[in-house]
């Protein structure tokens, strides 16, 4: 046998071999491992993402040219992105575009991610170039191929290449968003030939005006892919919404409900309530589904995926944000983006007289309690020379209703309201007021030597303790924070309180735009409602404001009239909010406990004993006194 004329050197043996042909979702299964965490060094496992099988398919795909992966944080895209692109690199060696939002982060992602993936997988390891392959933005590869981070503000190098690859990450946290366009142009030379690839993958950050990806996303995609989930006991196939999370036993204490992992996701057909463990089974029967465009020929693809469809996720988890955030527009924001993978949509909220009249409970008159309730509030709001005022049914899960409202001239009369007035409802059961509280604002009458705040601090501490509190509204919001509580020891004049004076501070933006919302799209889930003697007047002012967005984007509430009983309706729902301890869940659980159902506290006809009661004596609760 004669010898071959021409030899290759091993580099060109190799350069000329056959790519390896097994699909990336193989061969990462089979020789990619864990980077860091608990599982470091073990081989990753694509099924923690019920996705990932799919995704990775679809990248492989010859004609897919472009994939957009939507998802929040934690949910493994970057991981299932970055292990595919391995996965090409094995089959075909050439350059790849990696896009950060700035230089620190690019050298982050190569020093701290993909410099171990290479370390830690042999194939990988033999396409490195010499022992200083591994640099701070750049990986250097066999046959003058290259990863080359870009980032930002970097024209100069992320316009100096080509490459078939190009991964755009994090977009949306990108000073200047033209910076996708250039990256993009990467693989411009490779479109001809059918090699180029671009895949970009982000959380959406800030509303749908700021978000590149998902503007890019709806515009481009030809496809738009969700999950389904096959219901572990009926079979059907349905796409999760986060309204179908609820608490197994109807908590919105979000403390509870993460403490004692109450979250189960409701499936649409059949009721039957999902466990963490039975979410993650119905989402591996399950697949990922068009709900626009058809998967089927799409040169680009969009994914979409929700916190609550990954198994590193509690629905606990996702529930108790959602509870945390109502009201809260920073954090409703950051549900929309980081639980939600969506834009945040400002809604305008407003309301009128005449929408709100459907509020109106025609079966209840004033003065008379609904069956339901658990405990009455009684709010007031504090002018120059009189006090407008109502009283507030509360339920669990929340409901509200308005049982009458007025107004009156003096703190006599406020005292007397507060303490001697009885509510029945239908078949007789008799209330008294749990919880009240007067907003303390207001300055000095003309014919007065005091202000109308130090009239209210003065008449707080002539009370016995624990049933009428203090409120003010926060001039400082507090993150995290609905309601607070602050004992004052001084007056406003500077002399101090012999014992100090309770007083609460209120987000009043937040129980606004829980209000607004309960008044609106949540009232048939969380209602308010008034009595059947509701005027237009009362109903007038529930309706005295709304929030709009100024120019600055700064959102604001703008009052169009008189306001005071949509303050007392904002105090009701604070009064009752699981921040004001004892909270109303708190209590009720407690009672429930400790006294048999038909010797109910909520019946001041038989008040519960002295021993059973797991609370302050001198408290009035849920409208009986103790003895």
């Amino acid at each position: 046998m004669q010898p071959s004329p021409i030899a290759f050197t091993p580099s060109e043996c190799e350069f000329f071999s056959m790519p390896e042909a097994m699909r990336s979702f193989d061969w990462i299964r089979k020789n990619v491992r864990v980077v860091a965490g608990p599982y470091k060094g073990q081989l990753w496992n694509p099924a923690i993402s019920p996705s990932a099988e799919e995704i990775l398919d679809i990248l492989d795909d010859e004609q897919v040219r472009k994939v957009f992966l939507i998802a929040p944080s934690q949910s493994t895209k970057t991981t299932i992105i970055i292990t595919w692109l391995l996965a090409a690199l094995m089959r075909r060696l050439d350059n790849v575009g990696y896009g950060l939002a700035d230089e620190s982060s690019v050298r982050r992602m190569f020093t701290k991610t993909l410099h171990e993936y290479f370390r830690l997988c042999t194939p990988l390891k033999k396409k490195l170039k010499g022992t200083d392959a591994l640099q701070n933005t750049e990986i250097q590869l066999t046959g003058g191929a290259a990863i080359l981070g870009m980032w930002s503000g970097s024209d100069s190098r992320s316009r100096s290449f080509s490459a078939p690859i190009v991964v755009v990450d994090e977009e949306d946290s990108y000073q200047d968003k033209s910076a996708v366009l250039a990256m993009e142009e990467r693989p411009d030379a490779y479109a001809g030939l059918g090699l180029s690839k671009i895949a970009r993958l982000c959380r959406p950050k800030g509303n749908e005006d700021e978000s590149t990806i998902w503007i890019d996303a709806n515009a481009e995609a030809d496809a738009w892919l969700v999950r389904e989930a096959v219901c572990p006991a009926c079979r059907a196939a349905q796409i999760m919404e986060h309204h179908n999370i609820v608490a197994l036993d109807g908590s919105t204490d979000p403390q509870r409900i993460r403490r004692e992992k109450l979250g189960r996701y409701r499936c649409e057909k059949c009721g039957y309530l999902w466990t963490d463990q039975a979410r993650n089974q119905a989402l591996m029967n399950g697949q990922l589904v068009s709900i626009r465009g058809k998967r089927k020929g799409a040169v680009v693809v969009a994914v979409h995926m929700r916190a609550w469809e990954s198994p590193l996720v509690s629905l606990s988890d996702v529930l108790c944000q959602w509870f945390e955030a109502q009201g809260n527009p920073r954090k409703l924001q950051r549900f929309d983006n980081n639980v939600c993978a969506k834009p945040y949509k400002f809604v305008q909220l407003k309301q009128s007289e005449s929408e709100l009249t459907r509020c109106i409970s025609e079966h209840l008159p004033v003065g008379v309690v609904p069956d339901w309730a658990k405990c009455l509030t009684f709010a007031a709001d504090m002018q120059k020379d009189h006090f407008k005022y109502s009283v507030c049914a509360h339920g669990l899960p929340r409901a509200e209703h308005i049982v009458d409202y007025g107004v009156v001239r003096t703190f006599e009369e406020l005292q007397k309201l507060i303490f001697e007035s009885r509510f029945r409802t239908l078949d007789g059961k008799e209330f008294g007021i749990w919880r009240a509280a007067v907003d303390t604002g207001g300055g000095k009458n003309k014919d007065e030597q005091t202000t109308r705040t130090m009239q209210a601090y003065l008449w707080l501490l002539s009370l016995r303790p624990g049933v009428v509190f203090g409120t003010k509204g926060m001039s400082r919001i507090r993150v995290g924070e609905a309601v607070y509580h602050k004992v004052l020891d001084k007056y406003p004049d500077g002399r101090a309180i012999r014992g100090g004076l309770s007083l609460h501070f209120i987000d009043t933006d937040l129980f606004k735009r829980d209000c607004f919302w309960r008044l609106a799209e949540g009232w048939e889930e969380e209602p308010i409602t008034f009595h059947s003697d509701t005027t237009q007047e009362y109903l007038k002012e529930i309706a005295s404001e709304e929030l709009e967005r100024q120019k600055n984007g700064k959102e604001v509430w703008v009052r169009k009239r008189a306001n005071h009983w949509l303050d007392c309706l904002t105090t009701h729902l604070a009064l009752a909010h699981w921040q004001w301890k004892p909270s109303l869940n708190e209590l009720a659980g407690s009672m429930e406990q400790a006294v048999p159902v038909e010797d109910t506290a909520l019946d001041t006809k038989k008040k519960p004993k002295k021993q059973e009661n797991p609370f302050t004596d001198g408290m009035t609760l849920f409208g009986g006194e103790y003895e």
